[in-house]
């Protein structure tokens, strides 16, 4: 059943996307409504999982060709939610979504290289019993990635008071220290933990937590971000695989910065070369994107489109048949691993 999400809700969560560490002291007078209803209204959106928060440390190093890659899978009819039960327990899989077209599954693999990724395909992957046929496609970066994506529901106003709270971004040359790491471990399932209970878990002083906290804010290698499920937010995710001849690359990439709603753009290697991720109002909007799209820059193709039903695992963090993010203990591992893992899918912009 779809969860009913009125203007204060989205509006929160539009508030924190913009400042993810925002305390309701300092939303209450922009968002005018008082520090407990916030508090109340943020604690049942956690609870019924249909907000969710993400947060870690950017790998140290681009995301090259070969570091992440697109499967296309389509499963044996009847065996879809068991693929993805076992899909779910793979930690190179961050993503998960069950979409509409030709192809059951659309997920989303990181690894070291193009011969690590296809041994774990076809070692991990198409072993898995209903799994039909799987088509894989190479990431080479990421230009647009979700912590950048804004639900939108606030005045300019609103958004200009909460952007002038935001920690300004520092050019800190250093990499993160071991508190700092441990730290941001500690965050990674909820970015808003109180710094008392980063101290408690972690066995180091609140002060010191506050003040790695405040730097982690300001650091362009750490990220944080507000996840929410896209269907009781009433929205509509689209894959668009889009042909853009390298000479306009720029101008493509250029559109998408601008563009809200596109959740996720990657350059692949296919005759598609860039993969687009857009959350809309609707179906009835797919055509509406497109004309946008071709009428901004006329080198562009779509090629296909593929409508989401529902995502299962997004980031690493497990999702139910509603789109909504399991509550049960240990069954959400930290979205983001820790540098030396798995590659994080974040890597830095190519445009």
């Amino acid at each position: 059943m779809k969860r009913d999400i009125d203007w204060l809700d989205r509006s929160i969560v539009s508030a924190l996307q913009i400042y993810p560490r925002a305390s309701w002291a300092q939303l209450s007078p922009v968002l005018q409504t008082s520090e407990s209803t916030l508090s109340r209204r943020w604690d049942q959106l956690i609870e019924d999982g249909v907000v969710w928060t993400s947060s870690g440390i950017l790998p140290d190093r681009p995301l090259l060709l070969g570091q992440g890659c697109f499967i296309e899978i389509r499963c044996v009819t009847g065996t879809r939610e068991s693929v993805i039960h076992e899909l779910s327990k793979l930690p190179n899989v961050f993503s998960i979504a069950i979409c509409a077209g030709a192809h059951d599954l659309a997920v989303m693999v990181a690894g070291e290289s193009m011969l690590e990724m296809d041994r774990y395909i076809h070692e991990h992957v198409v072993t898995i019993e209903g799994v039909e046929r799987a088509l894989t496609t190479y990431v080479s970066g990421v230009a647009v990635e979700g912590s950048a994506f804004r639900l939108g529901d606030l005045t300019e106003q609103q958004s200009s008071k909460l952007g002038s709270l935001v920690p300004p971004r520092r050019n800190i040359s250093t990499q993160p220290t071991p508190s700092q790491i441990e730290i941001a471990q500690s965050l990674a399932a909820d970015v808003r933990r109180p710094a008392a209970e980063v101290a408690r878990e972690t066995g180091l002083s609140r002060a010191h937590v506050q003040r790695q906290i405040a730097v982690l804010q300001s650091a362009p290698w750490y990220m944080s971000r507000i996840d929410f499920s896209v269907n009781d937010f009433g929205l509509t995710a689209v894959y668009f695989w889009v042909e853009c001849s390298a000479v306009h690359l720029p101008d493509l990439m250029r559109f998408v910065r601008r563009s809200h709603g596109v959740r996720l753009a990657m350059p692949v290697v296919s005759r598609s070369n860039v993969l687009l991720s857009v959350w809309l109002p609707g179906l009835d909007h797919i055509s509406v994107f497109e004309q946008v799209l071709v009428k901004s820059v006329p080198a562009v193709n779509v090629l296909d489109r593929w409508p989401q039903i529902v995502a299962r695992k997004r980031l690493g963090v497990l999702l139910d048949q509603r789109g909504r993010r399991r509550s049960a203990a240990g069954e959400v591992p930290n979205p983001i691993e820790e540098q030396g893992s798995a590659p994080a899918f974040f890597g830095v912009p190519m445009f």
